[in-house]
């Protein structure tokens, strides 16, 4: 398939439909085998009305999904009132349809969503296992240094990557996840 055949669609959360909610489920169950229900409650959680699914279509069938979670960081010290409160995106959940990969679609789709963050103005961050620095990277993605950025609601081992953050201060900033 061509990849100017290939479509990316954005929903907010309040308005996506359980048809395209399941196939979300059972695509990320592919890759991350918690199960349906498991993958259904997470996203019940997790998941706030003004989040935007960003699907990959390769005539209508969902091959590719991302999830951006408009989310708070903080300029500052939290425990201070006056703090600068503003929103970045959390890029969460990157999948690729198993049979669709190694085709180049996953640059394709990591570059039109990286054109909707600039669009916004927002900064973005990821967590990712180090085998996936590389393809991040390529893609003008960096490496954040977890020294100099907090983030308040999250603990891990993650590698931490940013995007468009060319404006900020990483030596101020608290960053929270949920």
């Amino acid at each position: 398939m061509p990849i100017n055949k290939l479509k990316i669609l954005k929903f907010k959360h309040q308005f996506l439909k359980k048809i395209d909610l399941a196939k979300i489920i059972n695509l990320k169950n592919l890759e991350w085998k918690y199960g349906l229900k498991s993958h259904r409650n997470w996203i019940n959680k997790n998941i706030k009305s003004s989040d935007l699914h960003i699907f990959l279509l390769n005539n209508n069938n969902l091959i590719g999904y991302n999830l951006l979670r408009k989310r708070l960081y903080y300029v500052g010290k939290l425990e201070k009132k006056k703090n600068i409160k503003k929103y970045y995106f959390y890029f969460d959940t990157f999948i690729i349809h198993p049979s669709h990969r190694k085709k180049g679609y996953a640059k394709f789709f990591l570059r039109g969503i990286n054109k909707y963050i600039l669009k916004h103005d927002f900064f973005s961050l990821l967590l990712c296992k180090k085998k996936h620095v590389k393809f991040y990277k390529k893609l003008n993605w960096k490496l954040a240094n977890n020294k100099n950025l907090r983030l308040i609601d999250k603990k891990t081992k993650l590698n931490l990557m940013s995007y468009n953050n060319k404006k900020l201060d990483f030596k101020k900033l608290l960053v929270s996840i949920n």
